[in-house]
């Protein structure tokens, strides 16, 4: 299993599973890809900088979300599913 992560213009958390052929495994998320937002207000900005992979597959997330004004810890966990 490979894991892409990138925050998609500083909004969201985005989240990427690819097949072992290297191209999107669709049984992830939706179409292959899972999206976290914070959703804070203001600006809206989250920033993603730590993934880690746990037991069963299950995805952590850390790093960051802001409102514009604040700065707020912003951890995510999916599951192996992209749920």
């Amino acid at each position: 299993m490979q894991i892409f992560c990138e925050p998609l213009t500083d909004d969201d958390f985005v989240v990427a599973k690819l097949s072992s052929t290297g191209g999107l495994d669709t049984a992830f998320g939706s179409g292959g890809t899972a999206f976290v937002a914070f959703d804070l207000g203001g600006s809206n900005d989250d920033h993603l900088e730590e993934v880690a992979l746990l037991a069963g597959g299950k995805i952590v997330l850390l790093g960051g979300a802001s409102n514009g004004t604040s700065q707020s810890l912003a951890v995510a966990r999916l599951l192996a599913n992209g749920q």
